[in-house]
């Protein structure tokens, strides 16, 4: 596998109601179109990965974040079928109560989703065990 540049370096914002995640769903005219994945996408040259996922939010649901809490880096190296070397920021995201999610043309769809409806969306990349992992740090057990 011939490396083509550096790696790709994006933020993922992680927004909870109750024990559900906001997921948005991709345009078709996007990459991975149809498949989920949190709001966010690439830190721009010389931006703070705080003003990216600030800004990531804001473009993508609309929502505008009051504060944000570092959760993980996640890295997704490449493959055959998926050649990106992908290191992921993700933050927790709280917004301001009595906003209302309004996506814009990069997503089709939005969902409040639990952590059996995950188990069968169709996620963009390859993060689904790490997913589960997130989930379960951030929504506490109601066992």
């Amino acid at each position: 596998m011939k490396q083509k540049q550096g790696p790709l370096v994006v933020v993922r914002g992680v927004l909870v109601k109750d024990d559900q995640l906001l997921f948005l769903k991709r345009a078709l005219h996007k990459q991975y179109p149809n498949a989920w994945t949190f709001p966010g996408g690439k830190v721009d040259f010389g931006e703070s990965l705080e003003r990216a996922i600030r800004r990531e939010t804001w473009e993508e649901t609309g929502l505008r974040p009051r504060e944000i809490t570092h959760l993980a880096m996640h890295e997704y190296l490449p493959t055959p079928s998926q050649p990106r070397h992908v290191i992921a920021f993700y933050y927790q995201v709280q917004t301001y109560r009595g906003s209302e999610v309004i996506i814009n043309d990069e997503s089709s769809e939005y969902a409040w989703v639990t952590r059996t409806q995950l188990k069968r969306l169709s996620l963009a990349l390859r993060h689904r065990p790490f997913l589960f992992s997130l989930f379960d740090r951030i929504v506490p057990s109601r066992a």
